[in-house]
């Protein structure tokens, strides 16, 4: 028998942490592309952070 799981869907399923994180070593790799999806998803959940402008100015 299977069981429904329901959780509230703006819930991150990881970290927001993960997203920077990811997203600096896809840009080391030069996945621009895949670390600034990255970025984006990290400043929808973190929109405040310390690393806010620095990522908004670098995506500019």
């Amino acid at each position: 028998m299977s069981k429904i799981v329901k959780h509230n869907t703006f819930t991150p399923i990881v970290e927001p942490k993960v997203y920077l994180l990811r997203g600096q070593a896809y840009e080391q790799l030069g996945q621009t592309h895949q670390a600034l999806s990255d970025y984006c998803h990290y400043l929808l959940w973190r929109p405040d952070a310390a690393e806010a402008p620095s990522l908004l100015a670098h995506m500019g």
